[in-house]
């Protein structure tokens, strides 16, 4: 499997340590920038591609990717205004994309957690915080936002961004005498590139929009 790398941030650099120990095959870098331009004669050898970019360009990748009819692995986040038109871009193209917040397949798992304890929990007043590095763009995280929308009511959201920490994200359940706490820790940024690297496999032969729920669902 031949990969092609958007975006050359801390998860890109993760990525590439992680295939260089599997002995994967990746594409150099390539950047949304003028002086690194995708292009088709780039993206014409590669399988698939994962892109850890920028929200602001996950529009154009995309867009590259349909152009190229490669499927592609989005973990960038911060880009839900621009769903819609991606998923009909997509659907046009006939390629396979997988989204995720976060690509982590423990996340997965937390999300399932989550889903069942706000279930059982009904009168506990569920409240989320969440730590990322200080050069996270978007805030709330998009794992946050995820986490948000397996609530029926608004839930409470504190998003903080220090130094270089790793993504931490506690959804604590407040009882009037106790509390019920579910905590997610990364311990190493190579547990997203391993997702990556999962995801990527797993869309190279399909067609239309999923999400790592779709994949957790396949594998589990």
């Amino acid at each position: 499997m031949k990969i092609g790398l958007i975006g050359y941030g801390k998860m890109a650099k993760s990525l590439l340590k992680l295939a260089s120990s599997k002995n994967l095959e990746i594409a150099p870098p390539f950047s949304p920038s003028q002086r690194n331009p995708l292009s088709l004669e780039k993206l014409e050898p590669l399988d698939v591609l994962i892109d850890f970019s920028h929200p602001d360009a996950v529009f154009e990748n995309v867009a590259w990717a349909c152009r190229a009819k490669k499927p592609i692995v989005q973990g960038t986040t911060g880009w839900k205004g621009d769903e819609e038109r991606i998923k009909a871009s997509i659907k046009e193209a006939n390629i396979g994309l997988i989204a995720a917040p976060n690509l982590s397949i423990a996340v997965g798992y937390y999300l399932k957690l989550i889903k069942q304890a706000s279930k059982l929990l009904k009168g506990f007043s569920p409240g989320l915080i969440e730590t990322h590095h200080k050069d996270k763009v978007d805030a709330p995280s998009g794992l946050a936002l995820k986490i948000q929308e397996l609530f029926d009511e608004p839930l409470p959201t504190s998003s903080l961004r220090l130094g270089d920490k790793l993504p931490r994200h506690e959804l604590t359940f407040e009882g009037p005498f106790e509390e019920i706490s579910l905590t997610h820790q990364c311990k190493d940024r190579l547990t997203y590139a391993e997702g990556a690297i999962l995801a990527a496999e797993w869309i190279k032969e399909k067609k239309g929009f999923y999400t790592m729920e779709d994949l957790i669902d396949d594998i589990t």
